[in-house]
Order: structure tokens, then C-alpha cells, then sequence
């Protein structure tokens, strides 16, 4: 009966172990994630002047001159430590840092009308740039996964370059899913992120 016991005991730490094993690699991600608004002021004479309002305040403009109301701006970096164990390197330690900055229009006047525009229209382009966040935020937790669940390597040098270009190439996809999205809805037009002519 006794042998039988510490047998169980045996079976109940190992499986343990798997799970303390497995649980870092797929729940423990957290990065630190530090999020900023900064605002540019808009002032409007009038419901009908806000898009005139909007271009002329707005700092932000794409390659082909045209005018954008909002940006997602993004600044992801690593930091790993890793041990050495039979010869062989491995991950120890992850940290991924986010830095995320919401470049957005803050509206100075306020009219009713110019009220009502704005809140239909405001809430939509707040959403569109909010899922910019949430892609970066979910490659930030690929990212640590990743590192996390890196093989050994039989020197450390060769993790750490194969850790850099896994981040890398992991950040290029994030640009290519943020590009798909904003093709995908015109920059949020789709979404009613953009203010349409009264």
C-alpha cells in the first residue's frame, strides 16, 4: 500500500512538472505593455467646417499627401536572458516592452451640432485604431511565446541570432497585418472612421 502511494506521488509531480513545462510557453507571456495619447487640436467654426477643421489641424499625412485623423504608433523591444544546461543554451528569462502612442484629435469648440458629428464619428476611429493596438499587443505575446519556446542550441550566440531574426521577422509580419487591415477598410472608411461631407 505504501509503494502504492508514492507511486501515485510520482505519477502526480511528473505531471506537474509537464504542465509547469508547458504553462510559460502558452499563459505566462505578459508583456509590458506602456500605452500614450498625444492630441492635436481641431477648432471648427461651424458642423460643416470640421473636415476643413480636421485636414488643416491634422498632423498626419501618408506618402501620397493624403490626410489621416489618427495613427497607431508602436515601439516593440526584447530583452532575454538564457542558461547554459548539459552544453546546451536556452531561453531563461523574457521580457517584451510595448510602446504604443495614440496620435489622435482633441476638438476645442463646442456646438451641438458640431457635438453631434463628432460623437457619431469619433467613437468609430477611437475602434479603428484601437485594433491597430490589439495587433501589436497579440504580436508582442507571439513574440515572447516564441522566444519561450525556442529549442537549445549548442552555443548561445546561435540562440540569441536566432532569436533576433524570429523577432524581426515577426515584426515585419505585424507591419504587413497592419497594412492588410487599413487596405481592408480603406483606413477605416468601411468602419465609419472617416467623416463624410454634410
Amino acid at each position: 500500500m505504501k509503494n502504492n502511494n508514492n507511486k501515485k506521488k510520482r505519477n502526480v509531480s511528473h505531471l506537474l512538472f509537464l504542465l509547469i513545462a508547458i504553462v510559460p510557453i502558452t499563459t505566462w507571456a505578459k508583456p509590458i505593455i506602456n500605452e500614450k495619447y498625444e492630441y492635436y487640436t481641431v477648432n471648427p467654426k461651424s458642423a460643416e467646417d470640421l473636415i476643413k477643421a480636421l485636414n488643416k489641424a491634422s498632423p498626419l499625412r501618408k506618402k501620397n499627401g493624403q490626410v489621416l485623423y489618427g495613427r497607431l504608433n508602436f515601439d516593440m523591444k526584447w530583452n532575454y536572458s538564457w542558461k547554459t544546461n548539459n552544453g546546451q543554451c536556452q531561453m531563461d528569462t523574457v521580457t517584451i516592452n510595448l510602446a504604443i502612442t495614440f496620435v489622435l484629435p482633441k476638438l476645442k469648440k463646442t456646438d451641438p451640432k458640431i457635438d453631434r458629428v463628432w460623437n457619431k464619428w469619433y467613437p468609430n476611429l477611437i475602434k479603428h485604431e484601437n485594433k491597430h493596438r490589439d495587433l501589436a499587443v497579440r504580436m508582442a505575446s507571439r513574440i515572447e511565446n516564441s522566444f519561450l519556446g525556442m529549442p537549445r542550441k549548442p552555443n548561445c550566440e546561435q540562440l540569441n541570432n536566432q532569436a533576433n531574426k524570429i523577432g524581426m521577422r515577426l515584426l515585419d509580419e505585424l507591419d504587413s497585418q497592419n497594412v492588410e487591415y487599413d487596405n481592408r477598410t480603406n483606413h477605416g472608411e468601411s468602419e465609419g472612421a472617416w467623416l463624410k461631407p454634410l
